[in-house]
């Protein structure tokens, strides 16, 4: 089945495999197991029952409201099977793209830095000192995984990097990470709301994205959606947060950069000399 990890009920965007690994949903049946249960009425066989084709992933809220036998009636045999080949149908084409992108990504070599004094952070540092050395790890580490990343998630990437601002007020964050809304993203892109947060569930993983959920007393029902380093030890230094630091020091050349570093995966733009800022 193609569930995208995205519960099967339109608009629901729940996870059904949380980050903790915590089981966040049940297998609904579209001809209900038993003659009590909603939809039993039929003439299947135990075989054809337990068959894919007869099941569709919902998260524990939705699967409660579609397997009530009082809600029969509105959600007859017809409607959940549509369920099930409108959600799979976006996910089964979504799979067979990002199959393809995966394979041209792998072809990609992606270009390190010969050193880090790019990064105005990084310039009183000597090239041996345990400052250096461990950004540059946490540099190596950093691109393997953003090179890892099909094209498509890769995109989403430089779409929070390129639109997002800072988000000053999480506290003692330092430095602030880049951020953005699912209701720009959805606004100023053509990616339906579901393909984004199973794009950005997908990221989190891959520990290059976190997110905010709205608060439930809060009238702002916006997720964010915050780049933020891939590594434990990357500390203070937000390799991000530098990235487009150095972008936008030639305002007629910003975007090119980032495309440079996160499409092409070209990241010599960190290089630069400790003598003359670069």
């Amino acid at each position: 089945m193609y569930s995208g990890n995205i519960c099967a009920y339109e608009p629901c965007t729940a996870a059904l495999l949380l980050a903790d690994g915590t089981l966040n949903f049940e297998v609904a049946h579209i001809h209900g197991v038993k003659k009590g249960a909603a939809r039993g009425k039929h003439n299947l066989s135990n075989e054809a029952l337990r068959d894919k084709s007869n099941l569709v992933l919902l998260c524990l809220t939705h699967h409660k409201v579609v397997d009530n036998l009082d809600n029969e009636t509105d959600y007859p045999v017809s409607r959940v099977q549509k369920i099930k080949s409108d959600h799979e149908a976006k996910y089964r084409q979504a799979m067979a793209n990002l199959d393809r992108m995966v394979d041209t990504s792998l072809q990609i070599d992606p270009l390190l830095p010969s050193n880090l004094y790019g990064a105005e952070e990084l310039r009183d540092f000597d090239e041996n000192d345990k400052v250096i050395l461990q950004s540059a790890a946490d540099m190596e580490q950093f691109v393997a995984n953003v090179a890892k990343q099909p094209v498509a998630i890769r995109d989403l990437i430089l779409f929070i990097l390129d639109k997002g601002e800072e988000m000053k007020n999480l506290g003692s964050e330092r430095p602030a990470p880049i951020a953005t809304s699912d209701i720009e993203i959805v606004g100023k892109t053509n990616i339906s709301r579901p393909e984004l947060f199973r794009w950005a569930h997908h990221l989190r993983a891959a520990g290059l994205l976190s997110m905010i959920e709205p608060d439930e007393d809060d009238d702002d029902s916006r997720y964010f959606f915050r780049l933020v380093n891939s590594g434990p030890q990357s500390g203070d230094w937000n390799i991000f947060n530098t990235l487009k630091e150095i972008a936008e020091k030639d305002p007629k050349k910003r975007r090119e950069v980032l495309v440079r570093a996160i499409i092409e995966l070209d990241f010599t733009m960190f290089e630069g000399s400790r003598h003359d800022g670069g």
